[in-house]
């Protein structure tokens, strides 16, 4: 009797293994066309209810895959002007699945994740569609990248040069069409307005007389940090001693934008090839005080250098005793 009980468990044993074998090679199936242009529909809705416009017709781009997922592909490129926004929305049918969509000043090259040059993202895109918005404070161009392809099933085992299809909707609006940058509701925003850039309300006050002009400058002169000239090739951005440097020559200006209590803010400052400051935004702090920091910041002027990528990216953190 035990025999045939040890025989029977044994049995059963390579039974299970041997259907979780089977069922561990096979391949994610590919997803049909009707379930990715329901998708795309729903979210166009999305995007539409918040006041966005589709300005051309929807584009598809075949793209393969691998077991492991795609490196960065650039679909399109969106000229943007001061206070335009856009949404973008991509649905996938075939063997491939979307990992990272993105909305970036220059597409990354190779297997990036998080990119300094990235403006919206959607990260680990759950289903078959995916959704971005941005809002613009100055003219920008931005480049609509996708990515991770992958066509494993879940236990990395997936079909090499398995095709896929991407169909993508391009929709704009004006910041006043959609009531504000603080109604978008799809990606993550990874380069938010610059609160220095922000229109704030005033209170009516009493206008009070204007002094003689001589007596005021209307802007703080410029504040030259390392001298400019010939741009060196070698010279990708500016060193920490340079920054450092910088930052302490405003110093001074930055804690008179907040006499009060202690505070601790962050400024976030996009450095042109040309040294100069093309764009502040702070953190931590009141929406005065972030306006102030950011008027003294873009005062600065660096050495000219020679980015890739056309400007140079540093967070700078400031207290407040």
């Amino acid at each position: 009797m035990r025999p045939l009980i040890f025989a029977l468990v044994i049995a059963l044993v390579a039974g299970v293994l041997g259907a979780y074998g089977f069922r561990s090679t096979r391949v994610a199936r590919p997803v049909p066309i009707e379930l990715a242009r329901e998708a795309l529909a729903r979210e166009v809705a999305v995007a539409r209810e918040l006041g966005f416009e589709e300005t051309t017709p929807p584009q598809t781009r075949p793209l393969t895959g691998s077991t492991y997922g795609s490196s960065n592909v650039r679909l399109d490129g969106v000229e943007l002007a001061a206070g335009e926004c856009v949404a973008v929305v991509a649905s996938a049918h075939g063997w491939g699945r979307m990992s990272w969509f993105r909305l970036s000043r220059l597409c990354p090259t190779g297997w990036a994740y998080e990119d300094p040059n990235d403006l919206s993202v959607q990260q680990g895109v759950p289903g078959v569609v995916a959704h971005v918005q941005f809002c613009a404070w100055e003219p920008t161009f931005v480049n609509l990248c996708t990515s991770g392809f992958s066509t494993a099933d879940g236990r990395g085992v997936g079909r090499d040069d398995a095709t896929s299809t991407v169909t993508y909707q391009i929709l704009r609006a004006s910041e006043d069409a959609i009531g504000g940058v603080e109604r978008l509701n799809r990606g993550t925003v990874t380069r938010p307005m610059p609160v220095s850039e922000r229109a704030t309300p005033e209170l009516a006050v009493a206008p009070e007389p204007e002094p003689p002009p001589t007596e005021v400058s209307p802007e703080p002169a410029p504040i030259e940090i390392a001298p400019t000239g010939a741009v060196d090739p070698s010279r990708t951005g500016p060193d920490r001693a340079e920054v450092l440097a910088a930052m302490r020559e405003v110093a001074s200006q930055v804690r008179a934008c907040h006499p009060g209590s202690p505070a601790r803010a962050t400024a976030r400052v996009e450095i042109g090839n040309d040294g100069r400051v093309v764009a502040v935004s702070v953190t931590g702090v009141e929406t005065a005080t972030a306006s102030c920091i950011g008027r003294e910041v873009r005062r600065l002027r660096l050495a000219p250098f020679q980015s890739p990528s056309g400007f140079f990216t540093v967070s700078f953190p400031f207290a407040f005793p």
